[in-house]
């Protein structure tokens, strides 16, 4: 009997919904370390929040912490130009 660990669980959602992108003839995703982080600072923010959303001007300051930039650029297709 195989065990499922938590952890894997982004993994594997990615790896299905890239499977539904390629049956529908789109690019794959991929993971983004930076982007990651920036969302663990957002959910840690999350949890001493009484109210259940980030503020956009927060998350700008979370991706900036991460290493991203401020609007999030790295998250962008692939193609050649």
């Amino acid at each position: 009997m195989k065990i499922f660990k938590l952890d894997s669980l982004p993994f594997v959602i990615l790896k299905e919904l890239n499977r539904f992108r390629m049956s529908k003839g789109l690019d794959s995703l991929q993971m983004s370390e930076m982007l990651q982080i920036a969302g663990d600072y957002s959910s840690e923010q999350l949890s001493y929040l009484s109210n259940d959303k980030i503020e956009k001007k927060t998350t700008r300051k979370n991706l900036k912490k991460a290493g991203a930039t401020p609007r999030g650029e790295e998250i962008s297709m692939k193609a050649s130009i």
